[in-house]
């Protein structure tokens, strides 16, 4: 087939669903969900508005789509064409729930519920870069959520209560590892500034003009690195 036939190849349906999501969370992560218009996603696709009819019924259909890709993989079936709009209570409801703590954080949850942490060391380094993990994986949802919370307060509740719940968690581990810890001046501000920094690292640093450029895997253990020096007294750490 020469260039101009490659050009006019069509889509498959699951093609085409693929390229709409990543178009919607393309266009999501800088417009509100209110600002965003069809006519938007369809120039990130790279195709006419009228031909994202033939994936979903309206542009209620692209939240769900997008969030629901991003935390489970979840696509649509594409022999269900177009997609029916999903009531955004339902979303809320669903988005709500599966921000969890007890799934997307087992390390954690399992030094919370044991008395003494073994290797504390390397329980350290793993929570650091589970956490890491976590907020690399949701970069996007939380992008959505950010830039439309202020159209949709429900998205800004949910972001809110996480974030909370984060630095309970982390608060709680200090506090039963105090014994353990180095002797700073405050724990709890030390973990809040675990979570930031790692914050930064997950997901805002691709953001960032200024920020450096490292492979993936270099930052994940520079995350790992991080905690353990921050947080074990020099005594602890393996060199």
């Amino acid at each position: 087939m020469d260039s101009a036939g490659a050009k006019r190849r069509r889509r498959t349906p699951d093609e085409g669903i693929v390229e709409l999501v990543d178009a919607a969370a393309a266009v999501l992560s800088r417009k509100s969900i209110a600002r965003a218009q069809m006519s938007d996603v369809a120039a990130e696709m790279g195709v006419s508005p009228g031909n994202l009819y033939n994936y979903v019924e309206s542009k209620d259909v692209l939240l769900p789509l997008v969030l629901r890709r991003a935390l489970d993989g979840e696509l649509p079936d594409p022999g269900a064409l177009p997609i029916p709009a999903t009531p955004r209570r339902e979303t809320i409801a669903w988005l709500d729930r599966r921000l969890d703590w007890t799934s997307d954080f087992p390390v954690m949850e399992t030094a919370l519920a044991r008395g003494g942490p073994g290797d504390l060391e390397r329980e350290v380094g793993d929570i650091a870069v589970e956490l890491y993990d976590v907020l690399v994986r949701v970069r996007p949802v939380v992008a959505v959520m950010e830039r439309s919370g202020g159209d949709v307060p429900e998205l800004a509740g949910i972001l809110m209560r996480v974030r909370g719940e984060l630095f309970d968690r982390f608060e709680r581990y200090v506090e039963l590892r105090r014994g353990s810890l180095r002797a700073l001046p405050d724990l709890e501000v030390a973990a809040r500034l675990l979570i930031e920094a790692t914050n930064y690292m997950a997901r805002r640093r691709v953001e960032d003009p200024q920020a450096p450029a490292a492979p993936e895997p270099v930052v994940r253990e520079s995350v790992r690195a991080l905690a353990v020096h921050l947080l074990l007294p020099d005594k602890e750490v393996r060199t």
